[in-house]
């Protein structure tokens, strides 16, 4: 599959062995972009500055999981997104298995656990049953988690990926204690470089309505008066004022379909803001 130009970087939220960088390699492999400069960044806000910094870019980044929901710093960048040629280009789900990782020879040596936020509400029941008065320590992934281990402090472990285990060298404890066994999280791709139009597409817009009673229902209802289904909603503060939404919407079938771009052109009437953040396909 080509890209209509090949992006010379690619952003991902890092260190190298998260689970967004086993995402990166599948979107570069699929899109043959694999020469493209890896770049990982502290966090995801970080990678859209530098996304818009950089013209022929591209970014990974988690925007879903199946436990915790919509990765809210992921929705409220694309919902602030100034740049309108920036659109998620593709989107790839993996399976996510969280294990403990660590140095000490005895589980009881443990007194400190590092992960990422949403690692550890994965195995939120996991920890209260086996580790309840270990700390918990926040991350900015769990790769910089698991990186951060030393034999030197076997009581510090961390949750992460066997894949980033392998990557950085550090036995892991106990496979898989995520307290749901079905864990999947949803990464996108975005950038500047479009693609052609794939079967079995989605669409994703951003939109805002006046605060009044249906202004929100007669969006949808445009959707259904389509026969337009509608796989995801987000609503998230619109950061002017109080009471004050902007919703992310998802539905099935690319902006260039009739009725979508019918549906699209109604929807605009009926709202104050409107944006198309892309209409996109798995991978």
């Amino acid at each position: 599959m080509n890209l209509s130009i090949k992006p010379n970087k690619i952003f991902f939220l890092g260190p190298e062995g998260t689970f967004t960088d086993k995402a990166r390699s599948v979107f570069s492999q699929y899109f043959e972009i694999e020469n493209a400069e890896k770049i990982p960044v502290c966090s995801i806000s970080k990678g859209f500055d530098l996304l818009t910094k950089n013209e022929n870019s591209s970014l990974i980044l988690p925007i879903e999981n199946s436990v915790e929901g919509m990765v809210r710093e992921t929705t409220d960048n694309l919902i602030a997104l100034e740049n309108q040629n920036i659109k998620i280009i593709a989107e790839h789900i993996i399976s996510v298995e969280q294990n403990l990782i660590g140095f000490c020879k005895n589980i009881s040596e443990i007194k400190k656990i590092i992960s990422h936020p949403q690692a550890i509400a994965q195995c939120r029941k996991y920890l209260f049953n086996n580790f309840p008065d270990a700390e918990l320590q926040y991350s900015s992934s769990t790769a910089s988690a698991i990186s951060s281990l030393t034999p030197k402090h076997p009581e510090i472990c961390a949750i992460g990926s066997s894949y980033c285990a392998q990557i950085y060298n550090v036995p892991v404890i106990e496979e898989n204690i995520n307290d749901k066994k079905n864990n999947q999280t949803r990464f996108i791709m975005i950038g500047t470089q479009t693609v052609q139009k794939q079967p079995n597409s989605k669409t994703a817009i951003t939109f805002t309505t006046s605060n009044t009673p249906g202004a929100l229902n007669r969006i949808l209802s445009i959707f259904e008066h389509y026969n337009i289904n509608m796989t995801q909603i987000e609503s998230r503060p619109s950061k002017t004022c109080l009471g004050d939404y902007t919703f992310l919407i998802e539905i099935d079938g690319h902006f260039q379909d009739d009725m979508i771009l019918k549906a699209l052109f109604e929807a605009i009437k009926n709202t104050k803001t409107f944006k198309h953040l892309g209409s996109y396909f798995s991978i």
